[in-house]
């Protein structure tokens, strides 16, 4: 889990899903779980967008959701109130993408 936004060379993002993907088995998935925007006070870190997935595994059946209300606003809001939480999770406000990558 969010491993692919700590590594900056995409050289090395495309020879690691390369690796994965020749690993996988046909019918077998990679479930992913990553951020997929840069965090501005971490420069260690990179977002990667849907379409960045799409072309590290371009032979892939890729089904995505945006999950994780972002982190910052999910810990002030739940100092509030944990219910706060829920009430905040909507679609824009939610910065990590929960994907199966399937091989056929």
């Amino acid at each position: 889990m969010t491993v692919f936004t700590s590594i900056l060379s995409y050289e090395f993002k495309q020879k690691l899903a390369s690796k994965m993907w020749k690993l996988l088995k046909p019918g077998g998935a990679v479930l992913w779980y990553d951020f997929a925007f840069d965090n501005p006070k971490n420069p260690d870190v990179k977002g990667v967008k849907l379409s960045e997935i799409k072309s590290l595994f371009p032979d892939a059946e890729i089904s995505c959701k945006k999950v994780t209300l972002a982190p910052p606003i999910g810990r002030k809001l739940t100092k509030i109130h944990p219910s706060m939480y829920g009430c905040f999770n909507l679609p824009f406000l939610r910065t990590h993408l929960l994907c199966w990558i399937k091989k056929s």
